[in-house]
């Protein structure tokens, strides 16, 4: 009897086992998330002559930034340096450096708040240092896909300090109105982009004997993608010293060809 109950059971067929699903493993996050990244581009240019004259010439440049849903950095720098050989002495015939730091901080989808800082110097101008910092608002008049439209209102400090002459070196000093503007567009396969930026530093604290002091600087830019890293650039940069070193103009000119990389 027993070993025929033993029989049947063995040979019975199973009876259903519910399925255990067992969890997958937890895998580790391979990076926390940094948050983002900048992200801009970097410019080169150069050019060399031997023989009769020989004259080398090297420009750089970088712009970057790095935006949230409430702020925005942007960096700025370009340089320029042109040398000349004569009689087996080299002599700088031009050097030009200029750097800006800006923060920008939204209060609305198309009002922001800004401060920025920033230094240029030019061998030519005679212009040791212009340095300044400043802050105030700005608003977004078109935010479209093509165009872009931004202007700025607000109060800056500049401190320009020229090169001496006869023992003595110039400084204007002074706080100035701020009035800025962006306009930008680029076409729809983004092969080509323009801009165009002005900035209007006329002096509000008093005029000096020589006139009123007071800084313009507008840039010009048009690039053109090679691919979808690489591009060739060509700038204009004019800039106006209300009251420049004694015996040099007011107006500087600057014209750049350039390749660049972005990132």
């Amino acid at each position: 009897m027993l070993s025929t109950t033993l029989l049947v059971t063995l040979l019975a067929p199973p009876t259903e086992v519910p399925l255990v699903v067992l969890p997958a493993p937890v895998l580790q996050e391979e990076a926390a998330d940094s948050g983002p990244q900048w992200e801009g581009s970097v410019t080169l240019g150069a050019s060399t002559s031997t023989g009769n004259s020989e004259v080398s010439s090297v420009t750089a440049g970088v712009d970057a930034s790095r935006a949230t849903e409430a702020e925005t950095w942007t960096f700025q720098f370009n340089s320029v340096l042109n040398q000349e050989k004569v009689g087996g002495v080299t002599n700088t015939t031009q050097r030009r450096n200029e750097a800006n730091l800006k923060y920008e901080h939204n209060l609305s989808e198309r009002l922001y708040a800004y401060g920025t800082a920033g230094a240029m110097s030019d061998l030519n101008a005679q212009l040791d240092l212009r340095s300044g910092a400043g802050a105030g608002a700005g608003y977004k008049l078109l935010s479209g896909e093509a165009w872009t439209l931004d202007t700025e209102l607000g109060l800056t400090y500049l401190n320009e300090l020229f090169a001496e002459s006869a023992g003595v070196q110039d400084r204007n000093e002074y706080v100035a109105a701020h009035v800025g503007y962006e306009a930008g567009w680029g076409d729809s396969d983004e092969r080509m982009k323009f801009s165009h930026r002005g900035d209007l530093y006329p002096a509000i604290d008093g005029s000096e004997e020589s006139g009123t002091p007071g800084f313009y600087r507008f840039d010009t830019t048009l690039r053109m993608n090679v691919t979808e890293s690489f591009f060739t650039q060509f700038q204009w940069l004019f800039t106006r010293t209300a009251v420049p070193q004694d015996g040099k103009g007011k107006n500087d000119n600057l014209f750049l060809v350039t390749v660049g990389w972005g990132f």
